[in-house]
């Protein structure tokens, strides 16, 4: 079925229509078919729209009432007859009376509103991340270190003793000191802060043995320490750092022969000596990953190293029993019962291991957490 749009006009815009009097109809009568599309519904809508914006009033009837063209004028009122053109949504404008076209009207198409673009969000640079463990941190910065060292002294300083005294006594003999030891020892280390952490060290020492010799007869000391330090290490940077610490040292050795000096053949097990000391030592570290190098130097104190025995078991004129190695006049080896009180020029023959020296270890941290 045809569409058909009767429209009835009193006031519209004489430009819009080419006319110079506005239609003298005041109502506007809108007929809308059934088989109209969806464009054309909406063309009439608008059409509707803009004779009401200029106080038109506009009743629509059903098309079936508005059959003829003539009919669709009458019910105008002499007004306009506004029918559709095809399958678009232009209007074709008559007089209601003549049935004369009066103008074209094509319904403006609504225009979209235009929307603002949405502001970009400022895109946020990542900061680059940084290199989980750069060359000098150890175990990733963890704080708890457990691992190895191993190390070497070499003491260029020694404090006199005994030995130094038999060359007066035994003219003829020299006295050899081995300066070097070497160390073994585990440590646990704790970082306090970035800069500060502390540690303790524990193993054995083993070396800086001494030796009298004449004639092809030797007497020798052979010392075992255990040894633990406490210290303390300050980062200067994460490779190079300093470090300080302090600890004890206990001492254990053995002296052989010093029968052959004594000019007595007593049968006899090994002189067998202990003795406490302490040391001190600072000095500067390197560290790469869970290695670190360090320098230092260490001062040794060497304790009262007490009595140092053997049992007898006969020859020469010694009863069976326990005795202890002495230096009499300050010069010469001798033995007396242990218990019985030594004379005013008899001493207990006292090795000194004490001194300065240079100190040198590598350590490897293998457990870290």
């Amino acid at each position: 079925m045809k569409l058909k749009i009767v429209v009835t006009i009193v006031l519209i815009n004489a430009a819009l229509l080419g006319a110079a009097e506005p239609p003298h109809g005041q109502n506007a009568m809108l007929l809308l078919g059934p088989d109209a599309t969806a464009e054309q519904r909406a063309a009439a809508e608008r059409l509707k729209a803009d004779l009401a914006a200029k106080g038109v009033q506009v009743v629509e009837i059903p098309a079936e009432e508005a059959e003829a063209f003539g009919q669709a004028g009458i019910l105008s009122e002499g007004g306009l007859v506004v029918e559709t053109q095809g399958d678009g949504a232009a209007l074709k404008i008559s007089d209601g009376a003549s049935g004369k076209s009066v103008k074209k009207f094509v319904a403006a198409q609504p225009v979209p509103e235009k929307t603002a673009p949405a502001p970009e969000a400022p895109v946020k640079k990542e900061k680059p991340l940084k290199p989980a463990a750069a060359s000098g941190t150890r175990g990733a910065d963890k704080k708890n270190h457990i691992g190895l060292s191993l190390g070497h002294s070499g003491l260029f300083s020694r404090n006199e003793d005994s030995f130094d005294a038999l060359t007066a006594g035994y003219p003829g003999g020299s006295v050899a000191y081995d300066p070097n030891r070497g160390r073994f020892r585990l440590f646990y280390e704790r970082a306090l802060s970035k800069k500060y952490s502390i540690g303790i060290a524990a193993g054995k020492e083993m070396g800086g043995s001494v030796e009298y010799e004449k004639n092809g007869s030797t007497l020798s000391l052979e010392p075992e320490m255990n040894t633990a330090t406490l210290y303390v290490i300050r980062r200067i940077t994460r490779g190079f750092g300093l470090f300080a610490g302090a600890g004890a040292d206990m001492y254990s050795y053995t002296i052989s022969d010093p029968v052959v000096f004594s000019g007595n053949n007593a049968v006899h097990s090994t002189f067998q000596g202990e003795a406490s000391g302490a040391h001190a030592e600072a000095g500067i570290l390197l560290a790469a990953g869970n290695f670190s190098l360090r320098l230092g130097l260490k001062q040794i104190l060497f304790g009262d190293p007490g009595d140092i025995t053997s049992n007898f078991t006969g020859g020469g004129s010694y009863t069976p029993g326990k005795y202890r190695l002495i230096v009499r006049n300050g010069q010469t080896l001798d033995f007396k019962a242990a218990g019985q009180p030594l004379a005013s020029n008899e001493k207990p023959f006292k090795p000194d291991l004490g001194g300065k020296a240079v100190t040198i270890s590598l350590n490897y941290a293998f457990a870290n957490w």
